[in-house]
């Protein structure tokens, strides 16, 4: 129960931080982490959309729900210097 305690912490202090998530198609979106739910869906706000192709173009989604089947990476662009990985 304790690493399940520690789990939700570690996500709850990911909140609203900037986050980058990989998905399966080659796409990348960045924005802000607001949601995740038990099928490890991912919601992102104010989210730019990058192509593997063209990385130099992005797009502006606005708020995006990416599958977590199709989640290859999550990465947490921004965290607070004292934080354990």
């Amino acid at each position: 129960m304790a690493t399940e305690e520690a789990a939700v912490q570690k996500l709850q202090s990911w909140l609203n931080k900037k986050t980058r998530v990989h998905a399966s198609d080659g796409r990348i979106f960045d924005g802000k982490f607001v949601c995740v739910d038990r099928d490890q869906n991912v919601i992102l706000a104010d989210t730019d959309e990058y192509r593997i192709e063209k990385p130099e173009e992005k797009r502006f989604m606005g708020l995006v729900v990416v599958p977590g089947k199709h989640i290859t990476k999550f990465e947490i662009q921004q965290l607070d210097p004292d934080a354990k990985a």
